[in-house]
């Protein structure tokens, strides 16, 4: 074993002078026997991160990080044979080796959730005993750091780790020292337990492609790969922003779906009918606001040019806009019109007018 080296204090800090032997083991030759790492997450066969990595998954807030976390953990806890979405997302499986979800955001509540709606992935009742999750809101960020490497070095050799928050941990996103010492050490214990550590970072904000503050910055020039989640015209898609070992892989589109109450992956021929259908649906709840708001209690019928007032003080659109949002009340049926010779009468239907108070019918004399 090398001499322990030796200390004196320069430029106000202890300095430590090692020895050429010591100094040694950092040297890389040609006789170096360097072992290849392994890749450890895949995206559309693309290498998102390698054993002993760091990678980083960032977006805006509710843009659906903490999904592809719980599709992370979904391809790394079932066979290799089980055919499930995972939003393209591919992780060798765990075998037993631990599985780490540490979240740092959600309260235990949420956190519970989550683990249901992954058991429901997987076709269990019950998690894998080797999943572990940890639910650190509450925790000041000293302490909770100290709990997320205290189990990593209980834990041995733990298959993947991911912290969605790693925000959460230091005193601000901004904090250049303590950013870059943190991940430091957070790619430290990767390298050292040959594991990756995946980290969830938010957006600068909602129109940024960056991961927020020199955390962030930190993060971006660190990582084996970066990858987020971006929005556009209502559809998410999971994107790469930088992969260190290979090409970025094509966008993968997801939605929300109501039946599976999960977010599934979508056939990029999907997106046009989608976005109809949102269209759609936005134009009826748009329709239906402003018959509300044109038609309060008690109103009666108006006349064409009246209502097409009425729309345009209302919406602060122009007169053509006006004709043809109350072409979508009458649509939708949340509006009925009648004709009298050449005038157009409108009144709200009878399903959206409202319905006067008991309590204010009895206060009257």
């Amino acid at each position: 074993m090398p001499p322990a080296p030796s200390m004196e204090l320069a430029a106000g800090r202890p300095r430590i002078r090692y020895s050429a032997e010591q100094l040694r083991q950092y040297r890389i030759t040609s006789d170096s026997q360097v072992a290849k790492p392994e890749p450890a997450i895949y995206i559309r066969d693309s290498v998102i991160a390698m054993k002993g990595d760091l990678a980083v998954i960032s977006g805006p807030a509710k843009g659906g990080k903490s999904a592809v976390c719980l599709n992370m953990l979904a391809s790394a806890l079932s066979p290799d044979d089980t055919d499930i979405d995972t939003l393209s997302i591919q992780v060798p499986h765990a075998g037993t080796k631990p599985v780490i979800y540490v979240d740092t955001e959600q309260g235990d509540y949420a956190v519970a959730g989550m683990l249901k709606r992954l058991c429901s992935i997987l076709g269990l009742d019950r998690a894998p005993t080797n999943l572990h999750m940890l639910s650190l809101r509450e925790e000041p960020k000293e302490r909770a750091y100290d709990i997320i490497t205290s189990y990593l070095e209980a834990e041995a050799c733990p298959h993947l780790v991911i912290i969605d928050g790693i925000g959460d941990l230091v005193g601000s996103a901004n904090d250049e020292v303590e950013g870059i010492r943190i991940l430091r050490e957070f790619m430290a214990q990767a390298s050292r337990l040959k594991t990756t550590i995946v980290t969830v970072l938010h957006d600068s904000h909602a129109n940024s492609a960056k991961p927020r503050g020199h955390l962030g910055s930190e993060a971006e020039r660190k990582a084996g790969g970066l990858i987020a989640v971006a929005m556009e015209n209502g559809v998410r898609y999971l994107v790469a922003r930088k992969l260190r070992y290979g090409a970025n892989f094509d966008p993968v589109p997801f939605m929300w779906c109501d039946i599976s109450k999960r977010f599934i992956s979508m056939e990029p021929s999907d997106i046009p009918a989608r976005l109809q259908v949102d269209r759609a649906a936005n134009r009826e709840a748009e329709a239906r606001l402003l018959a509300k708001q044109c038609f309060p209690y008690g109103t009666a019928e108006v006349r064409s040019k009246a209502l097409v007032d009425l729309v345009r003080t209302t919406t602060k659109k122009g007169e053509s806009i006006a004709y043809k949002r109350i072409e979508d009340m009458v649509e939708f049926g949340f509006v009925t019109a009648r004709k009298d010779g050449s005038a157009t009468y409108y009144s709200i239907a009878a399903a959206l007018q409202p319905q006067p108070d008991p309590q204010m019918e009895l206060s009257l004399p």
